[in-house]
C-alpha cells in the first residue's frame, strides 16, 4: 500500500501537517506537559460556544506555554463581527486540567438576548512575551426547551408510531415508555433520544398498554414530561381500504444517488420504491415511519435519468397496492473531486461546533474520578457520530455490494474538535491522530454470537470519564446500532461504608455491562447464527486496542485501501453542510455520582436499577 506521506506532494504540505500535529498534541489530555518553548505565541485552535438561557458557555483546550510562561485568557463579545469594537467580557473564567471555560452573560451592561447572534473572541496572553491571535466563534442564546404541546400515537403490529407538535427551541427529544402509569415515567422505563418530532417504538407486546411520555431538551435546559394517553399495539387485522396514493414530494439528486421523499400513510404495511433507467429496473422495500419518509437510492449512474415511483402495500383485498405518479431524477456529481494533496481544499461547512472535550464536575466522592476531558472516549458524541455515519455513507456509496450492517470505530483516534465554519482537508488531518492517518476502511463479517462477545468487551472498556490510559478503545458506532451500558451504582453511604470503594484508584465502578435487551441493530436483537457485515478500520481489524475478536473471528475480510478519514471527507464533500447531532445510540446509566446537574447521575427523578 502506498503510504499517506508518499501520496502527498511538496514541502509546504509537510510543514503544514507538522504544525497541525503540534496543535493536535496540545489538545490531547494524555500529554505530559504543556510547555514547549519552540511553539509560537498562539491562542486556542477552536472555541466551543454552547447556547444557554441569555448566555453562552465557552470551552476550549489550553494552549502550550511559551518559554515557561503559561497563558492567561481574555474573552471579548460583540453583536457584530467586528473585533475592534468588541468589549471584554467579565464572565467567570476557570481552568481545570487541560480545559478552560468561561460564561458570557452580558453585553453593553445588559443580559444577552435570546435568539440573537453574538460574536465571541478568545485571546491568549503570555505576559511580557505578547499575545496570540484572536480565535473567533459565535453563538445564539436560547431559552430552555418548552414541553411539547401534544403527542399522538398510532398502533400497529408490535409497534407504536409517535408524533408530536414541535417544541420551540428544542434540539432533541427524550421519549420514555413503560407499562406502569404515572405523571412522570415510572416503573421499568425504556428511553430513547431522537432529533425529530416523531419516532417509532419497536418490538412491543401486542395487546399490552404502554404509557408514553415525551420531553424536549436543548443546551439551556430540559422541559417537563408531556404524557399521552396509553396505547396498545395489536395484531394486524384486514385493512378496510387500500392505502392512500403516495405523493412524492421531492427527488433530490446527488453523486450516484437519488433521495426520494414522501409522506407516510399509517395504514400502509410497507412501501416499494421502484426505479428504472429504461433498460434495467430495481426496487427496495421501505418500512414507513410517522411523517416524512426519505430513502436514498445509491450505486446508480451519474448523468442517467431514472423514473421513480412509490408503491404502498397493505392487506386490503389480500394485498392492495396504490402507486404514486412517476418522477424523474438524474444523479450528478456537482463538484470537483477532492484534492487531498491540498490541505486548504474546502470540503463543506459545519453549522455548529463538534466538541471534543469539556469540563465535567468532579465527583463529590472520587475527587480524582470523572473530572474532565475527552468525550469521544466515554460517551456518544456528535464528532464520533460524524465519523461513523460518514464512513457508513462512504462504504454504502462506493461499495454497495458489501451490504454492511453498521460501522465500528474507536474514540481514541479523535484528537481535536471540529469548529463552526469551513471544513478543509487540513481540518480532518488536525482531528485525526497522526498514528491513525493511514488506517484504511476494512470490511469483515462476524456471526451474531461473536458480535455479542464483541459488545461485551466494549462495555467492559475502562470508563473513567477522563480520557486516561486505556480509554482510547472506547467503541463508537453508526446510527443502526443501539445499546445501553450499565455501570455499578454506588451511593455515598455505600462508598463511605466500604474502604475499597473510597480509594481513588478503585476499579469497581470503571467497567460496565450491556443492559439486557438494549442491544439492537436496525431495531432488531442480534441472532447468534446470523452473519453481520461490519465496516471498521485496518487498525481494529488487526486486533489493536484489544479488539482481538475482529482479528480472530472475523472472516471475508476486504481492505479497501482507502484511508478512513478520507471516506469521511467524501461524505462531508457530498453533504456540503453538516450539523452536530446526538440520537441516543449509546446510553449510559449507573456509576459514581457526578457533581452538578448532569442527568441521570444527579436527576432526583431518576431511579437507578
Amino acid at each position: 500500500m502506498i503510504s499517506f506521506l508518499e501520496k502527498t506532494a511538496g514541502k509546504a504540505f509537510f510543514w503544514a501537517l507538522f504544525l497541525l500535529s503540534l496543535f493536535a498534541f496540545t489538545g490531547c489530555s494524555e500529554s505530559g506537559s504543556d510547555s514547549d518553548s519552540t511553539l509560537p505565541l498562539s491562542s486556542p485552535k477552536s472555541v466551543q460556544a454552547t447556547p444557554k438561557d441569555k448566555s453562552l458557555s465557552l470551552q476550549w483546550t489550553k494552549v502550550a506555554s511559551a518559554q515557561g510562561v503559561d497563558a492567561t485568557y481574555k474573552v471579548y463579545v460583540n453583536d457584530t463581527p467586528d473585533v475592534a469594537s468588541a468589549e471584554e467580557s467579565a464572565g467567570n473564567l476557570s481552568i481545570a486540567g487541560h480545559n478552560v471555560s468561561a460564561i458570557v452573560s452580558e453585553f453593553n451592561g445588559n443580559p444577552l438576548e435570546n435568539d440573537k447572534k453574538y460574536y465571541v473572541w478568545v485571546r491568549a496572553f503570555f505576559g511580557s512575551l505578547g499575545e496570540g491571535d484572536f480565535t473567533a466563534t459565535f453563538g445564539i442564546p436560547v431559552p430552555a426547551a418548552e414541553t411539547p404541546p401534544a403527542v399522538y400515537s398510532t398502533a400497529g403490529d408490535k409497534i407504536l408510531w409517535l408524533q408530536w407538535e414541535e417544541s420551540p427551541h428544542a434540539f432533541s427529544y427524550d421519549v420514555a415508555y413503560s407499562t406502569t402509569n404515572g405523571i412522570v415515567p415510572s416503573g421499568t422505563v425504556t428511553t430513547k433520544t431522537v432529533s425529530t418530532p416523531y419516532t417509532v417504538l419497536n418490538d412491543l407486546t401486542n395487546s399490552t398498554q404502554y404509557y408514553i411520555w415525551v420531553r424536549a431538551s436543548n443546551t439551556a435546559g430540559i422541559s417537563d414530561w408531556q404524557k399521552i394517553d396509553s396505547a396498545a399495539p395489536s395484531t394486524p387485522s384486514v385493512a378496510t381500504s387500500a392505502p392512500q396514493i403516495p405523493i412524492i414530494l421531492s427527488v433530490t439528486p446527488g453523486n450516484k444517488r437519488l433521495e426520494v421523499t414522501w409522506m407516510a400513510d399509517p395504514s400502509a404495511t410497507y412501501y416499494e420504491l421502484q426505479y428504472s433507467d429504461g433498460t434495467t429496473s430495481d426496487s427496495v422495500d421501505v418500512i414507513p415511519e410517522v411523517g416524512l419518509v426519505s430513502k436514498k437510492i445509491t450505486g446508480i449512474a451519474n448523468g442517467v435519468s431514472y423514473a421513480v415511483k412509490v408503491i404502498a402495500h397493505n392487506s386490503y383485498n389480500d394485498g392492495a397496492t396504490t402507486s404514486s405518479l412517476e418522477r424523474i431524477g438524474t444523479p450528478v456529481q456537482d463538484a470537483a473531486s477532492i484534492n487531498f494533496d491540498n490541505i486548504e481544499s474546502v470540503l463543506g461547512d459545519a453549522a455548529g461546533e463538534f466538541i471534543f472535550a469539556e469540563i465535567l464536575p468532579k465527583s463529590p466522592i472520587f475527587v480524582n474520578g470523572r473530572d474532565s476531558d475527552r468525550l469521544t472516549r466515554f460517551k456518544e458524541t456528535a464528532l464520533g457520530n460524524l465519523f461513523t455515519d460518514g464512513t457508513a455513507w462512504y462504504v454504502r456509496d462506493r461499495y454497495p455490494e458489501e451490504n454492511i450492517d453498521f460501522v465500528l470505530l474507536n474514540g481514541g483516534f479523535i484528537d481535536n474538535a471540529l469548529t463552526t465554519g469551513p471544513i478543509t482537508v487540513g481540518t480532518l488531518l488536525g482531528i485525526t491522530k497522526q498514528e491513525n492517518l493511514e488506517d484504511t476502511v476494512t470490511i469483515l463479517t462476524l456471526n451474531g454470537a461473536d458480535l455479542k462477545d464483541l459488545f461485551t468487551f466494549m462495555a467492559n472498556i475502562v470508563h473513567t470519564g477522563r480520557g486516561s490510559a486505556g480509554t482510547g478503545a472506547w467503541g463508537i458506532v453508526s446510527e443502526e446500532v443501539r445499546y445501553t451500558i450499565k455501570y455499578p451504582h454506588f451511593t455515598p453511604e455505600e462508598i463511605a461504608a466500604n474502604v475499597e470503594l473510597s480509594r481513588d484508584d478503585s476499579e469497581l465502578y470503571y467497567h460496565g455491562v450491556i443492559d439486557d435487551g438494549s442491544l439492537t441493530i436496525n431495531g432488531l436483537p442480534i441472532l447468534d447464527e446470523q452473519l453481520y457485515r461490519i465496516a471498521t478500520t485496518s487498525w481494529l481489524a488487526e486486533g489493536q486496542e484489544g479488539y482481538l475478536i475482529l482479528k480472530s473471528k472475523g472472516f471475508n475480510v476486504v481492505d479497501t485501501g482507502v484511508f478512513f478519514w478520507q471516506g469521511v471527507a467524501e461524505y462531508i464533500h457530498d453533504q456540503k453542510n453538516i450539523t452536530p447531532y446526538l440520537d441516543g445510540r449509546i446510553s449510559i446509566y449507573g456509576g459514581v455520582p457526578l457533581a452538578g446537574p448532569q442527568a441521570p447521575y444527579n436527576d432526583p427523578s431518576y431511579v437507578f436499577p
